[in-house]
């Protein structure tokens, strides 16, 4: 899937989760904790990867849009 974040986007992707459950062999994340936060660099080498800076901790994360389940709250891609 192709994603298209750019600098200035309003982001909120799973953080962790609040707890697991096993379904079968495979444990699976429960209760979702959400965070929220301002795309600041998208990687040049890889588009997966992106700096979001976090307003609940005033800290910049690295975010894998792969394995993060990345929103785009911005608009044109909100879906």
């Amino acid at each position: 899937m192709a994603h298209s974040f750019k600098n200035g986007d309003l982001v909120e992707w799973v953080l962790d989760y609040a707890g697991y459950e096993a379904n079968g062999d495979v444990l699976v994340g429960i209760k979702p904790n959400i965070a929220r936060g301002v795309v600041m660099r998208v990687s040049k080498k890889d588009e997966r990867y992106m700096a979001v800076f976090r307003f609940a901790d005033g800290k910049w994360h690295v975010v894998d849009t792969l394995y993060d389940k990345v929103k785009n709250l911005t608009g044109e891609d909100n879906g």
